[in-house]
């Protein structure tokens, strides 16, 4: 994991601190040179580099991001996926996930859920259109800003259609709280199941609570096949019945009657927001409620476009003229639609999709049963202190390492492998990375046996309090407290004190804001607006400025490198990319050409009259490093030249050095050595 801490990528990316850990890749903190900007690099784990699977996997998501270009996905600067490390360049983005957020307020006001389920619904329209779909599409997997914005990441089990080499395993993976049933049926899947996965999540902030929940991963499945939620407004009350309908509509079991389009959730999102009071009156999911076909009236379902297998939105053109055909048949037949060439096909129907749902169950049931009944659900232990986690669950903890961590206490799991809910057999091992806590001052020397002294954590982390708190082994006590000066989740202040004597039986309070104290207030966040980035390829500094301010864009930092191509003082890169989508008043970072890099001159040709010798050094193994030390000594030790060489500039040539005849006598021995290592001798002769 901290193998790539402090090396450098590309000659380019230089890596700082890891920031997560995935099932397939770490992702770390790491600084553009080029660009003069923080970045994240995700690498595959070593584990996985010969893994054709999750190669695949990674790939996947690497092919997805690059197609991309949204303001509500995380952005992708750079893709390698050939040498040593495979790793996705992405930006980085400072915030929460959209599931911290959610544990922290629990329900969410229509206001607020809407706001994000909005952004949500953008980004998925943009990956859709482009033959991508997600597949697990979960509040862990969405980034929320500190202005509201919201950032999709994590397309690591992504779809293409284009470069579609989907397996069944591969079907069902994601995370069983927001599946679809055809994912955990193990089905196909298509744009539809992301829509299916964002009703979970609107329901969840709408309620507070998730629709189904069981004591297995395979039990939750089960329910997401066959079972119905329990009506949000029975949850909530006070939820529009409109917000409902939109909701459940999205969480339909049948995909021909969900949402067919992230375009057709907003559009009846946009049609809520302009009159609250709407109602929809979509027909019911099928699992449970079946019209009574003699007494029913006549119920407008979604149809279906001709020859496509895909559901039409109702009352759609393709819809429309394929009644009107229809219509136009039955007239020039002459024939009357009878109960038994109009309804037996649909009950028939009807009923065997029942049957078929029915065999679904009992199948997933049945082959749980026969191959993995003693398979449980991996718990999921990061966060827990160690020793708590073997005494909680009967499996063999295995640790793998232990580093330190800003985020996770001394003690605490901040890695696990399975991941949580992965089906295992009983007492399996379960490989964890362990915190050692941050990095933190020495103790003091307390040479009173029994006192203490309160440590000063003032505006440090709230794990960076605990683990100072641990190591001096002092007792201690986290209460919350809102602040308009110190940071949401640092420390305000102790009680007692920092500096105070204490005794071993002293128990202090280490209060962490909660942030500014928040203010009622019924008003949506304000949508960012955004513009389209302009190309500033080959612009003069005076002319990207301009360029960018009436884009409504402001230039940043300003950077200069050499460049053989583009002319001294024009623009070579940019930190955002053309055409991608930028929110106004963004700095935009540029690299200005110095032009060629200047080539080192050759020492001067001799004067005819003299005797020279000529040391000839082939430096093309050396083309990978920066650059070489030549040396040149006699074999008594005498150095006659020492100088660094660029093995850049002599690609095309070997490198040459001439000696004066004042520097060695004929017969001696020259010894020729690159970075230490010797690579040639020479005996002088004399001249002729």
């Amino acid at each position: 994991m901290e193998k790539y801490i402090g090396k450098i990528l590309n000659d380019r990316y230089m890596i700082t601190e890891v920031i997560g850990v995935g099932g397939m890749a770490y992702v770390y903190k790491a600084f553009d040179k080029v660009c003069n900007r923080v970045v994240a690099v995700k690498i595959l784990k070593d584990e996985f580099m010969s893994d054709a699977q999750f190669r695949r996997r990674f790939t996947n998501e690497s092919k997805a991001i690059t197609m991309l270009s949204q303001s509500n996905i995380v952005d992708v600067y750079d893709v390698s996926l050939e040498g040593d490390a495979l790793y996705i360049v992405m930006e980085y983005i400072d915030g929460i996930t959209l599931k911290e957020y959610m544990d922290k307020k629990g329900a969410l006001s229509s206001a607020e859920a809407l706001h994000f389920v909005k952004q949500i619904l953008k980004g998925l329209a943009h990956a859709h259109e482009r033959g991508i779909v997600h597949r697990d599409i979960k509040p862990h997997n969405i980034i929320l800003l500190k202005d509201g914005t919201i950032k999709i990441t994590d397309f690591g089990i992504a779809r293409l259609t284009k470069f579609d080499t989907q397996t069944i395993s591969d079907m069902a993976i994601g995370s069983v709280h927001y599946i679809s049933p055809e994912q955990a049926s193990g089905d196909r899947t298509d744009a539809r199941s992301d829509i299916y996965s964002v009703g979970i999540i609107l329901y969840e902030m709408l309620t507070g609570k998730l629709p189904f929940e069981a004591d297995t991963a395979v039990a939750v499945a089960l329910k997401q096949v066959q079972a119905q939620p329990e009506l949000p407004t029975e949850i909530n009350p006070s939820l529009p019945q409109g917000l409902e309908d939109i909701t459940l509509k999205a969480m339909m079991k049948d995909p021909a009657i969900r949402y067919q389009s992230a375009g057709a959730f907003l559009a009846d999102i946009a049609q809520f927001e302009a009159d609250p009071t709407i109602t929809f009156h979509y027909v019911a999911d099928p699992i449970e409620d079946v019209p009574n076909l003699d007494n029913s009236p006549t119920i407008f379902a979604e149809g279906i476009v001709p020859g496509s297998g895909i559901p039409a939105e109702a009352g759609s053109d393709a819809v429309l003229e394929e009644e009107e055909e229809e219509g136009a048949e039955e007239e020039e037949e002459g024939e009357k639609p009878s109960f038994k060439n109009t309804w037996l096909p649909i009950i028939a129907g009807v009923g065997t999709a029942f049957v078929v749902l029915i065999l679904v169950a009992l199948g997933i049931i049945f082959q749980k049963e026969l191959f993995g009944s003693k398979k449980v659900a991996c718990p999921n232990v990061v966060g827990m202190e160690l020793e708590k986690a073997k005494d909680e669950y009967n499996f063999e903890f295995v640790v793998e390492s232990t580093v330190a961590s800003d985020q996770y206490a001394e003690g605490q799991i901040i890695y696990q492998n399975p991941e949580a809910d992965t089906q295992i057999k009983k007492k399996s091992k379960i490989t964890v990375v362990v915190s050692s806590g941050p990095e933190s001052t020495q103790k003091p020397d307390n040479s009173t046996s029994g006192t203490n002294y309160v440590p000063d954590v003032v505006k440090k982390t709230r794990a960076e309090a605990i683990a100072e708190f641990k190591r001096q082994e002092i007792s201690y006590k986290i209460e919350t407290k809102p602040s308009d000066e110190i940071e949401e989740g640092r420390v305000i202040n102790t009680s007692p004190t920092a500096g105070k004597e204490i005794n071993d039986d002293t128990t202090v309070i280490i209060y962490i804001s909660s942030g500014p104290e928040e203010t009622e207030t019924n008003d949506p966040p304000v949508e960012v607006q955004t513009v389209t980035m302009p190309d500033l390829s080959n612009m003069t500094e005076e002319a990207a400025k301009t360029t960018l301010k009436n884009n409504k864009l402001e230039l940043g930092n300003v950077t200069k490198d050499y460049h053989d191509t583009i002319e001294a003082g024009k623009v070579i890169s940019q930190s955002v990319l053309k055409d991608k989508s930028v929110e106004e008043g963004t700095k935009i970072d540029i690299v200005i050409s110095l032009g060629p890099k200047p080539v080192e001159k050759p020492d001067p040709e001799p004067e005819p009259d003299q005797e020279m010798v000529t040391v000839t050094v082939d430096l093309s193994k050396y083309k990978e490093e920066q650059s070489v030390k030549v040396s040149v000594k006699t074999e008594s030790g005498t150095v006659i030249y020492n100088k660094d060489v660029i093995p850049e500039n002599y690609k095309d040539q070997d490198y040459k050095l001439r000696l004066e005849p004042a520097e060695y006598e004929v017969g001696t021995v020259i010894v020729v050595s690159i970075n230490g290592e010797l690579v040639d001798t020479i005996t002088v002769k004399k001249s002729t």
